[in-house]
């Protein structure tokens, strides 16, 4: 009966030792799946961490190269409106010059008395010239050309090396700067130049007679032409005569 017993003890705490394994066995599966379900979480998160950053660094660039098309865009503006300045303000001090010497040569015009000057198709031809110059220089546009425009914009733009301005000087694959790359292409700007040549003052002629001598005179009165001298016989000196026999 004792053995019987001591059987019976062993039997039910053997089953029981077998419940507490099957329900162990039971949470280290709930634990692997969890931990399954975690790794997929993780991988999920570092695929949209990727994606973001991926996005994130197009919009950088994006407005990196936007940045960099308004700085471009902005100096090319400034250095045509410099160009168009230099070049207007250089054909108004042209044409003004010409239309004060215009001016003098009508002034000139009440001086002069030649018989061979004709003063009314002179005074016409310089009215007209003078006429045309004052036009053009009448139609020329005024420049609102400003630096100080430029200057705000400049100032508030971050540095060069932030901006990525450095396309200007940036070293290509050998190590050299290409210059050809820095240049900044310009539109070619037409400003009408003159195309009159200014008249000149009509020359002073000396009205004095200026007496031409003949051609056989000239001969023998050039300085510089040796003259012939005709040999004389002295008077002491008697020419030989013939004696007949």
């Amino acid at each position: 009966m004792k053995s019987n017993c001591e059987l019976q003890d062993k039997y039910s705490r053997h089953e029981k030792l077998q419940e507490e394994l099957s329900v162990a066995q039971g949470r280290l599966s709930e634990f692997e799946s969890a931990a399954y379900a975690l790794n997929n979480q993780f991988t999920e998160l570092e695929v949209k961490y990727k994606a973001i950053v991926k996005l994130r660094d197009a919009k950088l660039a994006k407005s990196a190269s936007k940045a960099i098309k308004e700085v471009k865009c902005r100096g090319t503006e400034l250095i045509q409106g410099a160009i168009l300045f230099i070049q207007t303000e250089k054909t108004r001090s042209e044409l003004e010059s010409d239309i004060k010497d215009h001016e003098s040569n009508l002034l000139l015009l009440d001086q002069t008395h030649e018989e061979d000057f004709s003063e009314e198709q002179e005074r016409s031809e310089l009215k007209a010239v003078l006429s045309e110059k004052r036009s053009r220089l009448a139609a020329l546009p005024a420049s609102s050309f400003n630096p100080q425009h430029f200057e705000e914009f400049f100032t508030e733009s971050p540095p060069l090396s932030e901006s990525g301005f450095d396309w200007l000087f940036s070293p290509n694959s050998s190590g050299s700067v290409d210059i050809a790359a820095a240049e900044v292409s310009t539109i070619p700007i037409g400003i009408a130049q003159p195309d009159h040549v200014l008249p000149e003052a009509p020359p002073v002629v000396n009205n004095e007679m200026v007496i031409i001598p003949d051609d056989e005179c000239d001969v023998g009165h050039e300085p510089d032409a040796p003259s012939e001298q005709v040999p004389t016989t002295e008077p002491n000196e008697t020419e030989p005569t013939d004696v007949k026999p």
